[in-house]
């Protein structure tokens, strides 16, 4: 399993940097598409799938913000999706 180097947190100024890691490691974990809204919320389907596209959403938010110093997590933690936290 992949883990972040809490080192190459994203603190402003490593923005080309840090963003190469994140999708690597997103791509890897099947998160990339969803935080960049390429992956939507199923309109129509089984709760099943739809609980599971909300899961992998909350854990892609969590990733970016393990990704981040405190001080952008108190700006963007409040967002409320991924491609949010993303954007900022």
């Amino acid at each position: 399993m992949m883990k972040w180097n809490f080192e190459k947190n994203f603190d402003g100024t490593n923005y080309t940097a840090w963003k190469m890691r994140v999708r690597a490691v997103m791509e890897a974990k099947d998160l990339w598409d969803i935080a960049t809204l390429r992956e939507r919320p199923p309109r129509s389907g089984s709760r099943h799938d739809e609980d599971k596209f909300w899961h992998r959403e909350r854990i892609a938010k969590a990733f970016l913000l393990e990704t981040l110093t405190d001080d952008l997590v108190v700006s963007v933690g409040a967002k409320r999706y991924a491609y949010q936290a993303l954007e900022y």
